[in-house]
């Protein structure tokens, strides 16, 4: 079991409800399909992590088991990004990226 702090972020991203969190972030990034698209198979692990921080609070912790970890960790560091900020470096770092 991993945990993760679900940090606030000042970042302001269109179309994401304040406050922007470690959790809404990856939420963003398990939305963004991997090359080739979306298998069922990674359609049900990125939709079990998503159910997971669906319901930690700002500022609480984001827990999640060993493989589901892995599986964020990988959408986490395949994540492009449109603009660049150092909030988003903070929350690459969470994930070791």
């Amino acid at each position: 079991m991993k945990s993760l702090p679900n940090q606030i972020f000042t970042i302001e991203i269109p179309g994401i409800k304040s406050p922007i969190t470690a959790a809404s972030l990856l939420k963003l990034c398990l939305a963004n399909p991997p090359q080739g698209g979306f298998d069922y198979k990674e359609m049900r692990a990125r939709n079990k992590i998503e159910d997971a921080v669906e319901k930690v609070e700002p500022g609480g912790t984001i827990e999640l088991e060993d493989a589901d970890h892995a599986v964020a960790m990988q959408c986490v560091q395949a994540m492009r990004w449109g603009i660049r900020h150092k909030d988003l470096a903070k929350f690459g770092e969470l994930f070791g990226a």
